[in-house]
C-alpha cells in the first residue's frame, strides 16, 4: 500500500471513530457523538445513571 493511501486511510478512519466523553455523575467513559455532545451543551450521562434518574423520578 502506497503511504498516501495509508495517510488518507488513517484521516478517513480517525473522522469516522466516534469521541470518548465522561459521563458528568459517576465519570466512566461513554461513546457519544459530537453532535449530541453539543445538543446536551456536555451534560453527557451514560445510560445506567439515565436508567437510575428514571427510575428515581416515578
Amino acid at each position: 500500500m502506497k503511504i498516501e493511501n495509508l495517510v488518507k486511510l488513517l484521516i478517513k478512519e480517525e473522522n469516522l471513530m466516534t469521541p470518548i466523553f465522561k459521563c458528568l455523575i459517576c465519570r466512566k467513559d461513554i461513546e457519544r457523538s459530537k453532535k449530541t455532545f453539543w445538543k446536551k451543551k456536555g451534560h453527557l450521562l451514560c445510560s445506567t445513571c439515565l436508567d437510575n434518574i428514571e427510575k428515581n423520578n416515578k
